[in-house]
């Protein structure tokens, strides 16, 4: 089990590859996002996984088996990727309200 930051998803019809920036998990499996990083990796699946569910900067947790290495230029420095197959792939895309919308009580107040 992996996790980590998307750096760049391409799709095409029948394969799309994800860029992943290596973050340790927690407990629950979810990425810690902070400065400690083990690398890079790409993340292959032989379906589509669309670019909107897997935006730069979204946190991922997957279970895939080790497939081999690609080196890659980053800037001007080449660094060997390793590339994992996908079994399993989870997004853990941030909700959009972090409070309730709903509010109750009595009295004078403003919430939105």
């Amino acid at each position: 089990m992996l996790g980590g930051k998307v750096i760049e998803t391409q799709s095409a019809q029948l394969a799309s590859e994800i860029t992943v920036l290596q973050l340790p998990l927690d407990g629950q499996g979810r990425p810690q996002d902070g400065d400690h990083t083990e690398g890079r990796y790409l993340v292959r699946s032989g379906q589509f996984l669309d670019p909107a569910l897997y935006e730069k900067g979204t946190l991922i947790t997957m279970v895939g088996r080790l497939t081999g290495g690609e080196s890659r230029l980053i800037g001007s420095f080449a660094y060997v990727h390793p590339v994992v197959e996908i079994v399993e792939i989870k997004s853990w895309r941030s909700p959009r309200y972090t409070e309730p919308r709903f509010h109750f009580g009595i009295g004078v107040g403003t919430s939105f």
